[in-house]
């Protein structure tokens, strides 16, 4: 929000310690600001001899005996179109500048035309992969603004769906780090054991990636008791796997 808020609303913050702009790219007009009432959308010409690597007469390596790298923002390495500039001495990162905005979609903006439940389906979204954590803040922050509280039982189902899509990403971004470093191995075994918990998530929600499960007040199906011996069996051979990553 520290970052954002300068961008999208010109709320400035005395003391920040990067007031560069993080996520809007670099020709977009100094005094107009996206999420303020009063925006005007800017026509914007298709060039784009303005967003390269370095500036013009920049130098690749300073006084201080750095070298700057540029990564991205098109790498394979790179799930979606990111840029680092790194100052590197040696193989030693000193400092990274991030450019994020690549792909930014203006959720914020369409969330503010739909009503809360869809806003729910829009959330979800940020993120495919974590979709359960954005579908948890958001509908929490209602259930704030609105004074309703969710039932025990559904903050237990919310904790199980969200413990669920907590390991699962993590098992995916694991694979996808063994992949980039060239351990293929740990990659497949990764992603196969991943299966238990999508298969887990399937059993409980209907959907293997996006669940649509938390809902504002509480969560929109529950768990059936004949689920329960399918899930601890996918779990405990899950376990067991931790224990060969381990060792």
């Amino acid at each position: 929000m520290r970052e954002k808020c300068p961008t999208f609303f010109g709320v400035t913050f005395e003391g920040h310690p990067n007031p560069e702009r993080l996520i809007l790219p670099e020709d977009w007009p100094e005094n107009a600001f996206p999420l303020r009432k009063d925006f005007t959308a800017p026509n914007f010409p298709s060039k784009t001899e303005n967003s390269g690597a370095l500036k013009d007469n920049e130098q690749a390596s300073g006084d201080d005996g750095l070298v700057k790298i540029v990564l991205g923002p098109q790498h394979p390495a790179l799930i979606e179109p990111e840029k680092f500039i790194l100052k590197v001495d040696g193989e030693i990162v000193k400092e990274v500048k991030p450019r994020i905005g690549y792909v930014h979609r203006g959720i914020e903006k369409a969330a503010e035309s739909r009503t809360y439940l869809q806003d729910i389906y829009l959330v979800e979204r940020i993120c495919g992969i974590c979709n359960a954590c954005h579908a948890a803040c958001f509908c929490q922050t209602v259930e704030a603004i609105m004074g309703v509280d969710a039932p025990p039982r559904a903050r237990y189902l919310r904790t199980i769906i969200l413990e669920l899509n907590r390991i699962h990403s993590h098992m995916l971004l694991l694979g996808h780090a063994g992949f980039e470093i060239g351990y293929e191995t740990l990659f497949h075994y990764m992603w196969r054991d991943r299966e238990h918990i999508l298969d887990i998530m399937e059993e409980l929600t209907g959907n293997r990636i996006i669940a649509s499960f938390i809902t504002i007040g509480g969560v929109r199906r529950d768990l059936k008791e004949k689920m329960i011996p399918r899930i601890k069996a996918e779990m405990e051979a899950l376990r067991e796997r931790m224990k060969f990553y381990r060792e």
